[in-house]
């Protein structure tokens, strides 16, 4: 279902390469979380505005964390929350079945959602690898 819909939004140009490359979609993502609403984790991540999510994590301890949730990356095994973590003062991946509740605030992000995107991306390597070992602080980051 998601390869249609990639091959419809491409120009006709580019059609061609998606039966050429040796590329796999799945049919089937990870199982909706039970309690995670998606709709309203996208809706924060469009408004640039805080979570306040109840986390459990693999040993079953649970935490309650504030995030800034800046993307979802939907994988075959999971689908996870990426977000800068005021707890860890870093950022995280939440897995989204891991969510044991989740209360949107009105506080806003310090800084856009965008920038928060991007030094993501450096942080991790998806762009200048030769920073990508440099910690990340936003903490008192002025809103850009």
């Amino acid at each position: 279902m998601v390869l249609s819909k990639v091959t419809v939004a491409l120009p006709d140009s580019l059609r061609e390469h998606l039966s050429e490359l040796p590329f796999f979609v799945s049919h089937h993502g990870a199982p909706p979380p039970p309690v995670a609403d998606l709709a309203a984790i996208r809706a924060a991540i469009r408004d640039e505005r805080k979570l306040r999510i109840a986390y459990g994590d693999e040993k079953d301890t649970r935490t309650e964390r504030t995030i800034w949730p800046f993307a979802i990356a939907y994988f075959a095994e999971a689908t996870l929350v990426n977000a800068w973590c005021e707890l860890r003062d870093d950022f995280r991946h939440f897995r989204a079945d891991r969510i044991l509740g989740c209360e949107m605030l009105d506080e806003r992000f310090p800084v856009c959602g965008k920038t928060l995107f991007a030094r993501w991306q450096s942080r991790f390597g998806f762009e200048d690898k030769s920073n990508s070992k440099a910690p990340v602080r936003l903490t008192g980051v002025a809103r850009n």
